[in-house]
């Protein structure tokens, strides 16, 4: 006797208002097929063998779990993790044979860490030094401040200049008259923009390490990006943004997000077109 599934008006109803896409709603006929009674958990086949029978790709599946789950339609669990040690017999054995090579290799780099950071010093009292000359008249203390500016944007990496130049918009836009170019409003207030930045900077590597995210598996960095999709389209395409802020005032969540907006490519493409609504 094949299983059954009764399709009651009230399911029917949640099943059109949620309005699921074709992949989520496909996960949910091979899941509903699977376990129609919903009476115990039951062991999933492999993300390979789903994927491949719904042909679809590993990152539309995790999305679609993710909005059942939000849905409260299914619940999922994490019952393997696969794990490799890292400091065993193999990788002892490969380090005594290259303990030689790799001495010389320390040493060579040792040497240019030096010259470097001499190198760094340098530039470093070359900087000082020019942050430390007077200048007369407004049009040469506004260009001082606009080299110093250049220079600092020189010692950090593309990603810590985005962040940066982010940063200081949001607070030129929190003005009571917000300036019509706030990139000149950055250059000119960024020592004090500087140090609030590293104070959030600081705050943002205190939360990562607190919950260490770079630990998690991948499936579950899938799932809270799937969640963060839907969040930010439904906020973006209906107006109601009441389960986002929840999301964003969510300690764990929060700090997940200011993690991966600099770790993960995928979200900061994602943000980058679909921005969160202020």
């Amino acid at each position: 006797m094949e299983k059954f599934y009764p399709l009651t008006p009230s399911m029917s109803q949640k099943l059109r208002k949620s309005k699921l896409t074709k992949h989520e709603m496909a996960l949910w006929l091979y899941l509903i097929e699977k376990d129609p009674f919903g009476d115990h958990y039951w062991q999933m086949p492999s993300t390979l063998e789903i994927t491949t029978e719904l042909e679809m790709s590993k990152a539309s599946y995790f999305r679609a779990r993710a909005r059942l789950q939000e849905l409260e339609l299914f619940d999922f669990q994490e019952q393997r993790v696969d794990c490799r040690n890292l400091t065993g017999v193999s990788k002892m054995r490969l380090e005594s044979q290259n303990s030689d090579s790799e001495s010389q290799k320390c040493d060579s780099e040792s040497q240019k860490r030096d010259s470097k950071s001499q190198k760094c010093d340098s530039e470093s009292q070359k900087r000082e030094s020019q942050r430390s000359k007077s200048f007369a008249g407004k049009d040469c203390e506004v260009s001082h401040t606009i080299q110093t500016y250049l220079d600092f944007k020189k010692t950090l990496s593309e990603i810590e200049r985005e962040s940066f130049l982010d940063f200081g918009k949001k607070k030129a836009a929190q003005l009571p008259n917000p300036p019509q170019l706030p990139q000149r409003w950055i250059e000119k207030n960024f020592d004090e923009l500087l140090e609030q930045w590293f104070q959030t900077r600081d705050e943002n590597e205190n939360q990562n390490q607190k919950y260490n995210f770079v630990a998690y598996s991948e499936p579950q960095h899938q799932m809270w990006y799937g969640q963060l999709q839907a969040l930010v389209c439904g906020a973006n395409q209906s107006g109601d943004s009441a389960r986002l802020e929840q999301f964003l005032k969510d300690d764990f969540y929060s700090s997940w997000l200011n993690w991966a907006k600099t770790a993960r490519e995928d979200v900061r493409e994602f943000l980058a077109t679909n921005p969160i609504p202020t």
